[in-house]
């Protein structure tokens, strides 16, 4: 048995060792791709009718924004890796006057970002991921009147108190929490939520669960979701089937754990 279990502790830890090693070359990578591009082919690729740009280093941005003919083409940005950087570089996104979704991957300091952005009319979506957000940034997106999808994957930082305060956003419809700090607890404020129709939770983060399948009990009264989905196996089968007979107009879908990817986009990004 003993044997067993440090075998499988070693196969996990390989794995994870492995993913954060493709990880990092393939940031490496993407990050020489973007080097070599020139002014001229990142503003020619903008003048068309691509809007959707990933963006791995800060001074991109720059470029677009210094082109306002390219700006209103621009309506989906990921972001990769910006570490180390002060406000004005992330508060260049406020300029983009059409952003409509934002996706972020192992980036510093969002809540100066939200904050900057908090009152955008155009940000529909937000994903973050592996990016350590606080619940002052979730207090910032609930100010965003059109948010209608957010996903928070890895915000370890967030807490009951941040899921308080998003229940002030009004258009909020679709919300994933991956491995932050929620407990069951704070579950019963998504009651709350005036338009919240589909809900994915996962806790499978080192150091244990915040949730359990204690949570259900507050699940239960979550009348208006359509759909829901539960990733770990925290909560049991029959947990989930007595979830069902109270939810009967919601789609449960229990799924097993699986590594999260960065948003790599290899298609063309700028």
């Amino acid at each position: 048995m003993i044997g067993s279990v440090a075998a499988c502790a070693a196969a996990t830890f390989f794995v994870y060792e492995y993913v954060k090693h493709r990880r990092a070359v393939e940031a490496r990578a993407y990050r020489e791709n973007l080097d070599k591009k020139t002014d001229e082919q990142i503003l020619k690729l903008l003048a068309s009718k691509t809007s959707k740009v990933t963006i791995y280093d800060p001074q991109c941005l720059e470029r677009i924004v210094a082109k306002p003919s390219c700006m209103p083409k621009v309506t989906t940005v990921r972001i990769f890796m910006w570490n180390h950087l002060g406000e004005p570089k992330w508060l260049l996104l406020k300029e983009l006057v059409n952003l409509e979704s934002v996706d972020i991957y192992d980036s510093d300091n969002p809540d100066r970002l939200f904050v900057g952005l908090e009152g955008k009319q155009s940000i529909r979506r937000i994903r973050l991921s592996s990016t350590p957000l606080s619940d002052r940034g979730v207090a910032s997106m609930a100010k965003l009147p059109n948010l209608r999808e957010l996903e928070l994957i890895g915000a370890v930082n967030v807490t009951n108190e941040g899921l308080d305060q998003l229940k002030n956003s009004p258009s909020l419809e679709k919300l994933t929490l991956e491995n932050t700090s929620v407990n069951d607890r704070g579950l019963a404020i998504l009651a709350e939520y005036p338009k919240l129709r589909s809900l994915a939770l996962s806790d499978d983060k080192y150091g244990g669960p915040t949730l359990t399948g204690e949570c259900v009990q507050y699940l239960k009264k979550l009348t208006g979701l359509r759909s829901l989905v539960v990733e770990g196996g925290w909560v049991s089968q029959d947990t989930l089937e007595s979830l069902r007979r109270s939810l009967p107009d919601c789609e449960i879908q229990s799924v097993q754990s699986r590594m999260d990817e960065p948003p790599v986009s290899r298609g063309g990004g700028g």
